[in-house]
């Protein structure tokens, strides 16, 4: 497997994983994204050369941002006395043919050694408060619970967020 910064061309394998992330999460009563969400910051991301893509065999089977989160996520961080950072996770997925075989893991140690490599000390991730699957995976990845944000969402709607953090680097990062 290969971990790079995606490019252009790579939009359309993008944005057909996070749409299938997407839909899996439906299945399973989760409502956090939505099938065709993503167009515009994918772009975005990528444009901004914050978007990462892991392939195997050419393809892309998973995808991760790494940038300074929103604009939420850093008021809630300074608010918590901890200093705001392009090392932010988001986007995190795997293709449902590559799950169950650690590439989830493999992405979040390869943002963390990205962070690192950037002079960033922390990368930190947040996900619903009320995923207790998503939290357990987190907390099994070493990161460590930092507390709720229940600051509004970007349109206002109420949310709450588990933020998470570890250190980007580790003997067993």
């Amino acid at each position: 497997m290969i971990v790079d910064r995606a490019v252009i061309p790579d939009v359309g394998s993008v944005l057909a994983l996070l749409d299938a992330a997407a839909e899996w999460q439906r299945t399973r009563g989760i409502d956090l994204w939505k099938p065709g969400q993503f167009e515009e910051d994918v772009r975005e991301t990528i444009a901004n050369s914050d978007l990462y893509v892991a392939r195997r065999d050419g393809v892309i089977v998973g995808c991760c941002m790494l940038d300074e989160g929103s604009a939420r996520m850093t008021r809630w961080l300074v608010e918590h006395g901890r200093e705001p950072s392009r090392g932010v996770i988001g986007r995190l997925a795997v293709a449902r043919e590559a799950a169950g075989q650690g590439l989830g893991i493999r992405l979040l140690r390869e943002a963390a050694r990205l962070a690192w490599a950037q002079g960033i000390t922390f990368v930190r991730l947040e996900c619903p408060s009320d995923n207790e699957g998503l939290r357990r995976y987190y907390v099994e990845a070493r990161f460590t619970y930092c507390g709720d944000n229940d600051l509004p969402g970007p349109n206002g709607e109420p949310w709450v967020s588990s933020v998470y953090e570890r250190p980007t680097c580790t003997e067993t990062s």
